[in-house]
């Protein structure tokens, strides 16, 4: 019998929504570890992933879930295109790409306008909340 220490985490989360009645969840990630594993092995229990402005994508494991698949991603730099090259590989997925030569650092913020980014850059504040308009909007 394998115990909770020796199981993997994927196959501990699945036990989690199991035992919370969740037998699909809809997931929102950044780094590729924290969704490479479930979606590698338990896909059917993916009911959408959202990857926001990831550094990097292997597209393998998304295959069996393309059409669940939603990433954010800047328009510069490495990271953008790399993840431009790795969706070619998943058609069914939607990629939306901020314009504006937005850039997907770690402490990039969507959620800020482009006066409040600017601020947020000098400050070194985050935003609060949804109620700026998107940086990609005109």
């Amino acid at each position: 019998m394998v115990t909770d220490a020796e199981s993997s985490v994927d196959r501990r989360l699945v036990q989690l929504f199991r035992h919370l009645g969740l037998e699909q969840v809809h997931i929102a990630a950044r780094v590729t570890a924290d969704w490479h594993g479930l979606a590698a092995t338990h896909p059917e229990t993916i009911a959408s992933l959202t990857l926001v402005c990831p550094t990097g994508l292997e597209a393998t494991p998304l295959v069996a879930l393309a059409s669940r698949v939603l990433v954010l991603t800047g328009d510069q730099g490495a990271p953008a295109e790399a993840i431009r090259k790795a969706m070619a590989a998943l058609p069914e997925a939607t990629l939306i790409t901020f314009w504006r030569a937005w850039t997907s650092f770690t402490r990039s913020s969507p959620c800020l306008s482009r006066r409040r980014r600017e601020r947020w850059r000098a400050s070194r504040t985050v935003c609060r909340g949804l109620a700026h308009r998107w940086y990609c909007c005109p």
